[in-house]
């Protein structure tokens, strides 16, 4: 009999992954038609009427004791349109903003007023307290130690 060595498979090496090297060809033209969708729908929620539409409705949401400005409203409008990614309707965005968008941008106002408020209130100083009271005779007596 001969001392020949058997080789062996590792039992590690069932652990890694077995990927089909298959070239498939890669279509980017996907992509390219997503972000192409993606530019129209920014054109059409950041065009001018959509923002007076909104800027409309929110009003009547909100009421007249709020002042809603088109700064607030784009500034909400972007946050809303980047933390939405997958919507892809107009209308879809628009109802996302009448519905969520409403209380970030009461949150928003509401923060503003108290900030130009404390802005604009000089800090004064408290007097010194005075003894007002009858009752001084009551008061316990004070000591110096030294």
């Amino acid at each position: 009999m001969s001392n020949k060595n058997i080789i062996q498979t590792p039992s590690h090496l069932s652990l890694f992954d077995k990927t089909n090297n298959v070239n498939r060809p890669i279509d980017y033209r996907t992509g390219i038609f997503d972000t192409c969708e993606r530019n129209k729908l920014e054109k059409r929620y950041f065009n001018i009427s959509n923002i007076k539409y909104l800027l409309n409705q929110i009003k009547l949401k909100l009421g007249k004791e709020y002042n809603l400005n088109e700064e607030v409203l784009t500034l909400v409008m972007t946050n809303m349109y980047t933390s939405n990614y997958n919507i892809m309707n107009v209308q879809d965005m628009n109802d996302k903003m009448l519905t969520t968008g409403v209380d970030e941008i009461k949150s928003l106002l509401v923060s503003n007023h108290i900030y130009i408020n404390d802005k604009t209130n000089t800090y004064t100083l408290m007097d010194r307290p005075q003894m007002t009271s009858n009752k001084i005779e009551k008061q316990l007596p004070r000591y110096s130690f030294y």
